[in-house]
């Protein structure tokens, strides 16, 4: 199925249309648009022409604009009802070429079973502003996921079966969801190969609704809550070891009881803040508090060679938890909330 979700269409999408219905004239490939709560007239004198040139096509409509996120999760709730096999999402603003979709619908075939990104290349005529802005995105999300992704911002992918619930599941309802995706396909590492498709920009693209400071704020928080997380983890363990250590002045009493505490804290905000685990919460449970014990003795070790009662053995105690930040974080993503096959198929 392919799923076009629309907010304020202009003729561009009548010409999207036909191209893709010329590229598709021989396959029975249904397609369903999205009206995001639409309103000027323009875009439903649009609609309405639609309805009387592609009488096949499919119009679901929201009364109010609900966001992007939420225009896609009607098309897959409306795909899972209808018994479709995949969704191939489509851009409305003529950001994508209707040749690209049917490549992309002919790629799928090797890789049914990923997400599949119809990947632009940044190069040429393309103005610095975006260049950067998706250098930025990819390279912290390659960080983050030890992945390759080369275009985390392309609206046309294919999407399997095996994702729609995941997808009905993520909070998301505007444009970070796209991101949300990808996460999530980057942890069960079903991300395909990209297939390269032409870059089309328009100056100011007058035909997107991206809000440059809400949605790329929302697209950049998703990429870096793992790291807002930790830091809030960080200042409450601060927090609490201080308040311990002055009424203890004894480093392992206070390094043990402050990790006791804020274990369960720790497990929440990583398995649903950070990774979205929906595996075994036992093993991962107990394969943190493993993780905890170890950082325990290893910040105990360090504070003991201190002289007691050092003034110092906050600033150390900090400086200890930076350095095991990051060798954390790989530890949780790669052995601790890592899910495995079998719990992919449960999902899908």
């Amino acid at each position: 199925m392919i799923l076009i979700p629309a907010y304020e269409p202009n003729e561009s999408l009548i010409s999207l249309l036909e191209g893709i219905t010329g590229e598709f004239s021989s396959s029975s490939i249904p397609m369903v648009i999205v009206n995001d709560g639409s309103e000027k007239e323009v875009s439903l004198k649009t609609f309405n022409t639609i309805r009387e040139r592609f009488p096949n096509i499919v119009i679901l409509t929201h009364e109010s604009n609900m966001g992007k996120g939420a225009a896609i999760k009607t098309g897959i709730r409306f795909a899972l009802e209808s018994h479709y096999e995949f969704v191939i999402t489509v851009d409305a603003d003529g950001q994508h070429e209707a040749h690209d979709v049917k490549r992309l619908y002919q790629y799928s075939k090797y890789h049914c079973q990923k997400l599949i990104i119809g990947t632009r290349r940044f190069s040429g005529d393309i103005p610095l502003r975006s260049k950067f802005g998706n250098l930025l995105t990819r390279t912290l999300f390659n960080f983050i996921h030890s992945t390759n992704i080369e275009d985390t911002q392309s609206g046309l992918r294919y999407i399997p079966h095996s994702c729609f619930s995941m997808i009905l599941e993520i909070k998301a309802n505007r444009y970070e969801l796209e991101q949300e995706v990808l996460n999530v396909c980057a942890r069960k590492k079903i991300i395909a190969p990209p297939l390269y498709i032409d870059t089309i920009y328009e100056e100011g693209n007058p035909s997107s609704h991206f809000n440059k400071i809400r949605d790329s704020f929302l697209i950049y928080f998703v990429l870096f809550r793992a790291v807002l997380s930790g830091v809030l983890i960080a200042i409450l363990d601060v927090i609490v070891f201080a308040i311990i250590f002055s009424q203890t002045k004894d480093a392992d009493i206070s390094v043990y009881l402050t990790r006791f505490l804020m274990t369960l804290l720790y497990y929440i905000l990583l398995r649903s803040f950070v990774f979205n685990y929906k595996g075994r919460q036992f093993s991962a449970f107990i394969k943190l508090v493993t993780l905890i014990i170890l950082n325990s003795l290893i910040v105990a070790y360090v504070l003991e060679r201190m002289e007691p009662h050092s003034e110092s053995t906050n600033l150390v105690y900090i400086s200890v938890n930076i350095l095991l930040f990051i060798i954390n974080f790989l530890v949780q993503k790669a052995f601790i909330f890592k899910e495995k096959n079998n719990e992919r198929n449960r999902l899908g």
